[in-house]
């Protein structure tokens, strides 16, 4: 994952323009206020096919980007492997680096 990504998923997550997690993915999209989908790559292969049914249900973008680990330090996104960001400028941002 590049750095500007990252440093804009950092900013994103102080901003709190995060959701985190399948459950809390799965209520933002359901209120329509995600605007993207995260999905680590070593996502397992069940919530994989969860969250990309609901995604594209809803037509939002999903992308997979690397695994978790490029996620931690730099974010402090510890443990999380589904990540929606919140509709809105940044989020128009994230489009434009993915």
């Amino acid at each position: 994952m590049d750095e500007q990504l990252l440093g804009l998923l950092g900013f994103a997550r102080r901003a709190r323009m995060l959701f985190t997690g399948m459950e809390a993915v799965r209520r933002a999209i359901a209120r329509r206020q995600a605007a993207l989908v995260l999905v680590s790559r070593d996502l397992g292969r069940d919530n994989s096919k969860k969250i990309k049914f609901i995604a594209q249900s809803n037509n939002l973008p999903l992308y997979i980007i690397s695994d978790e680990t490029d996620w931690r330090g730099k974010t402090g996104l510890f443990g999380y492997k589904i990540i929606a960001v919140k509709k809105g400028p940044l989020a128009e941002g994230f489009k434009k680096k993915l």
